[in-house]
């Protein structure tokens, strides 16, 4: 065997529950994938360290879906799971502004998680979306004109009313 020949792979560098990746590129070390429904804890993406005991040059098995969340608010399940992806609770990352995640995800294997606007800002498309708002923040406090007075700010919007800080009339 010379340079840019092949050779055999020894069979006791593979680990349980792998197979080797085919073709492996002339001149590289054998590379190997985790078999359906096992990961390789040292690649994959997300999920937290594995505390199972796990080698770190083999396969662990990929969790089943929970019957019920087990996601904290903020959070969804992920079912996807390879050589390169665990599956489980992952960050949401579908907030738009100042918000804050304020609900368990009622649709927990969907990375889409309800958030509601943090103090001191509002949904500036006045609860077009309930659980989805579009949160700003509040404009400083203003000099407003006569007959009229600044809203109070950082309540969101509730029956078409926007408190959003701006000027209203008095009574109004």
């Amino acid at each position: 065997w010379g340079p840019g020949q092949c050779e055999a792979c020894a069979d006791g560098s593979l680990p349980r529950d792998a197979s080797w990746i085919d073709p492996t590129p002339v001149d590289s070390p054998c590379t190997w994938e985790c078999a359906p429904g096992f990961f390789h804890p040292e690649f994959v993406t997300g999920g937290g360290p594995v505390r199972d005991g796990t080698l770190p040059n083999a396969c662990a098995q990929c969790e089943a879906r929970p019957e019920r969340n087990p996601c904290p608010r903020g959070q969804y399940w992920a079912s996807a799971c390879n050589s390169t992806f665990r599956s489980g609770c992952y960050e949401c990352t579908n907030m738009q502004g100042n918000g804050v995640y304020s609900w368990p995800n009622q649709q927990w294997d969907s990375p889409l998680c309800p958030y509601s606007c943090e103090q001191g800002s509002y949904d500036a498309d006045l609860g077009a979306s309930v659980w989805f708002p579009r949160c700003v923040s509040c404009p400083p406090p203003t000099s407003c004109p006569a007959g009229t007075v600044q809203s109070p700010c950082g309540l969101g919007a509730a029956f078409g009313v926007v408190y959003d800080g701006s000027c209203v009339a008095v009574g109004g």
